[in-house]
């Protein structure tokens, strides 16, 4: 796809039309829905845009089995301090669309949905563990 040690940008359109000019390679047209890859000498295949990237701009994050960890992670973003997962969680799937607005919400719904609870340290140092026997 690139020469070693080449940077790659990605390019996905939504809207209209785009045209990515490599410095060493053709020239290639995106059309809305598709991405791609492209470095100063090379341009991957197109491939089609994935629909949910820009959810964050409705405030949404949109997770289709997105393992815990990773969705955390994408959650942390939209909130102040600390918020991290048990290991023993990290695999969980997640799936659903959530509002961005209030992620206390959304940790909520979490707790709700999966074997987890939430424990708050402070409001800034949240962490997610295997919910207990007891709870």
């Amino acid at each position: 796809m690139s020469r070693a040690g080449c940077r790659q940008t990605e390019v996905a359109v939504y809207e209209g039309a785009v045209e990515v000019r490599p410095l060493d390679a053709p020239p290639q047209r995106l059309q809305a829905g598709q991405k791609l890859h492209f470095s100063d000498a090379a341009v991957s295949l197109l491939e089609a845009a994935d629909e949910n990237a820009t959810a964050w701009l409705q405030g949404m994050l949109v997770a289709t089995d997105m393992p815990l960890e990773r969705f955390v992670a994408a959650l942390a973003r939209y909130r102040h301090g600390r918020l991290a997962v048990d290991p023993a969680l990290a695999a969980l799937k997640v799936t659903g669309t959530y509002p961005l607005a209030d992620t206390g919400k959304v940790l909520d719904m979490l707790g709700k949905a999966l074997p987890l609870q939430v424990n708050y340290m402070t409001r800034y140092w949240v962490t997610l563990t295997p919910r207990s026997a007891r709870g």
